[in-house]
């Protein structure tokens, strides 16, 4: 079973847009489900930040984020 979200973060400031698709496989294991597999996509449109440093700031919102970290395990 695949479950697909989206989700869309408009923050203060200066105008950017951050979109975020996840897909959740979700799988039976014994007597009930787990994740076996995850797969996230940041697309934004941040207009004062270059493509490189945009980059670097996802990368590390990954390596730093709680769920992803809960999913990567």
């Amino acid at each position: 079973m695949i479950r697909k979200a989206k989700a869309v973060w408009r923050g203060s400031g200066e105008p950017a847009e951050l979109r975020i698709e996840a897909a959740v496989s979700l799988d039976q294991e014994g007597s009930g489900f787990g994740t076996t597999r995850s797969a996230r996509t940041l697309r934004g449109q941040v207009p004062y930040l270059a493509d490189a440093a945009f980059a670097e700031v996802a990368k590390e919102g990954e390596l730093n984020c709680p769920l992803s970290k809960v999913l990567m395990h």
